[in-house]
């Protein structure tokens, strides 16, 4: 017994000493008000209510117009008294999903629903660190032999962000990470001037069709995340259902930018591996037509944002599987 305790002992004196030296080293990049609403906890009038949670990019994101979770829990969720919650923002992919499913587990869903934008399954992102924070303890050993190293997210890091949880550490290493940003941006200002980057640009036309045109081929580290998305959310207990968003394939065909029998094949690679997972697949790739995708404000059919036409088209197919997946009523 005393053999056991110290090897736990050193052991939990090693990983705090490489939390203290990440932080030391590069800060914790604290959860800004955004990022903290997005993995705190889910406050439930009813906790016995089942719960529907939607994770995904800014496809779901509410921006002006009905989004198709809104709709399918006003139709098919509200009435059958099913509590449900979307959690979502501009550029997410599964790297982002895993950690959000992560904070999720707590509030107990009856059901985990997953966007899989074909458009952005080779993005990896620069940082995990503001939404890594809130992984249940027991999931932090499994995700050692993920590629989240890929997105800056190493093991050790991993670790060090889990301090984030306290208000008082977030509060400090958010001051500490105010005043490097501010000696970032006067170091910018000397060497260029006072005209600072945009990463706010849409990218141009050119940009989207050549993700289009590399996303039929598999990248190993997204579906990696993809399974271990889909993993986490049954470790809760929860159904998951990934839903395949739509693509305005007429589109992508006209402009030479889709190969119908190439995402044929990954979108079965993708199910197979959802299932092996213990997950649920829905195609709706090309459940929508080009008059259901947005034009105006910015937005244009290649970065696959539907209007509300669209997004009632795919209420009305994915509602009843949503509704098909919950619990019996009580």
């Amino acid at each position: 017994m005393r053999r056991a305790t110290t090897i736990v002992a050193v052991w939990l004196l090693v990983l705090a000493g490489l939390a203290i030296s990440r932080i030391w080293s590069r800060g914790l990049s604290p959860p800004d008000a955004r990022d903290e609403t997005i993995v705190a906890d889910v406050e439930r009038a009813d906790p016995l209510a089942p719960l529907v949670v939607w994770v995904g990019d800014s496809t779901i994101r509410p921006m002006g117009q009905w989004t198709y979770p809104e709709l399918v829990a006003g139709a098919f969720l509200a009435p059958a008294h099913v509590d449900s919650v979307v959690r979502a923002e501009v550029g997410f992919t599964f790297y982002q999903y895993y950690c959000l499913v992560g904070a999720m587990t707590a509030a107990r869903p009856s059901l985990v629903v997953l966007v899989l934008n074909l458009r952005r399954m080779h993005e990896v992102p620069s940082s995990l660190s503001r939404l890594c924070s809130r992984l249940p303890a027991a999931t932090l050993l499994g995700a050692v032999g993920l590629p989240l190293g890929e997105s800056g997210m190493p093991f050790s890091r991993l670790l060090s962000v889990q301090l984030l949880r306290w208000p008082a550490v977030r509060a400090a290493s958010r001051s500490f990470d105010l005043a490097r940003v501010e000696a970032n941006a006067a170091w910018w200002n000397v060497w260029h001037g006072d005209a600072s980057p945009s990463a706010d640009r849409p990218p141009p036309a050119a940009a989207f069709l050549a993700q289009w045109r590399r996303n039929v081929i598999e990248r190993t580290g997204s579906t990696q995340m993809l399974a271990a998305s889909v993993r986490l959310g049954r470790s809760s207990g929860a159904k998951v259902l990934v839903v395949v968003s739509p693509a305005p394939v007429r589109f992508l065909a006209d402009a030479d930018a889709w190969d119908a029998a190439g995402y044929r094949r990954m979108i079965a690679r993708y199910r197979s591996i959802v299932e092996e997972a213990g997950g649920e697949l829905i195609d709706l790739h090309d459940a929508v037509l080009l008059d259901g995708f947005r034009r105006a404000g910015g937005f244009t059919p290649l970065d696959s944002h539907l209007n509300s036409l669209g997004a009632l088209h795919v209420a009305t197919r994915l509602g009843p599987v949503v509704a098909d997946m919950l619990p019996s009523k009580r």
